[in-house]
């Protein structure tokens, strides 16, 4: 569903994802995954690493 309701890769937005580790890397992921640039989205994780 967040997929439905994102900019899309074709207007480059730059891309801040913020919380625990496993939310972080699912959220990277799928951006990455449907076509967003690695080098416009930024990751930090805090939280538990485990």
């Amino acid at each position: 569903m967040p997929d439905a309701r994102t900019f899309g890769p074709a207007a480059r937005p730059g891309l801040f994802v913020r919380g625990p580790p496993d939310f972080v890397e699912t959220l990277g992921t799928r951006r990455v995954n449907i076509g967003h640039d690695r080098s416009w989205i930024r990751l930090e994780r805090f939280g538990a690493t485990s």
